[in-house]
């Protein structure tokens, strides 16, 4: 009798062999392109990313992650916005009159192989994904496409941009250590106290602290420690003790904080849940 559960071995052998070797390829194709679309657009902004998709593209994004964020985060890896465009869309992305100019033309040097490539592989990609038999021929096709592609890529090609996906590692514990900020960044600005935020600076560059991408707003989140940046931007030299005093009561600093820790205790729950 079969074993159960099958071997890897056994499994591996039940798939045929030019869907194995395109499966491969396609990944390191896929997700190396991917990872060379957010190499070239996140050192533009933390935002970037909205601005250099298409509007179609875009609103395509948001139709998948409001499909993704309907299921359970602790079943997710979160990954870059980047990863839920189409395979079609990253050839939108890169034939975009700006993003060729400024980021890609450097890469590829000629639009036209990119576009022909991709354009040759996307109905092997789509029989992959719905485990229709390929032939050799297809498998010649995908084969060329990456030599292409990879050499114009450069050394270690799209291979190597696909061992590191950009995902986002516990954002829980991200967002957990930020309210914790907020918690003493508050209680020090009551008391006068000087301030020097650790967490904020770093996680308001990240493409996971977006609205669209979380689908909640961050803005109380935002405006909460914007305040903060003007505290700790006050004189704290001798005789200026008073001027930091008339700061935190002439702002609406306590209904700013309670608004931003609405917004946490929101998001929290979201991305904790079971």
């Amino acid at each position: 009798m079969a074993d159960y559960p099958p071997s890897e071995q056994s499994l591996e052998s039940l798939v045929p062999g030019p869907n194995m070797a395109c499966f491969r390829l396609l990944y390191a194709i896929e997700v190396g392109l991917r990872e060379l679309l957010i190499r070239s657009i996140d050192p533009l902004g933390p935002r970037a990313w909205k601005q250099r998709l298409p509007p179609d593209v875009l609103d395509a994004f948001r139709q998948a992650i409001g499909y993704e964020r309907g299921i359970t985060w602790t079943s997710l890896v979160p990954h870059h916005p980047l990863y839920y465009i189409d395979f079609p869309d990253i050839r939108k992305v890169i034939d975009k009159a700006d993003n060729w100019r400024d980021l890609f033309k450097p890469v590829f040097g000629r639009k036209g192989m990119v576009l022909e490539c991709l354009a040759a592989i996307e109905p092997i990609r789509n029989r992959v994904a719905h485990n229709r038999l390929l032939s050799q021929a297809d498998l010649a096709i995908v084969s060329r496409a990456s030599q292409q592609l990879s050499s114009a890529v450069g050394p270690g090609g799209l291979s190597q941009l696909a061992m590191n996906p950009t995902v986002g590692d516990a954002l829980p514990t991200r967002f957990a250590a930020l309210r914790r900020e907020a918690e003493s960044a508050y209680e020090l600005s009551k008391s006068y106290r000087p301030i020097h935020l650790l967490q904020w600076p770093h996680v308001q560059t990240q493409w996971w602290f977006d609205e669209d991408y979380l689908q909640h707003s961050v803005l109380s989140i935002s405006a909460f420690f914007s305040l903060i940046d003007e505290y700790e931007a006050l004189p704290r030299h001798r005789g200026t003790g008073h001027r930091i005093e008339a700061w935190v009561k002439s702002t609406d600093l306590d209904r700013v904080y309670r608004d931003a820790l609405a917004e946490f205790d929101i998001i929290l729950a979201e991305v904790r849940a079971p």
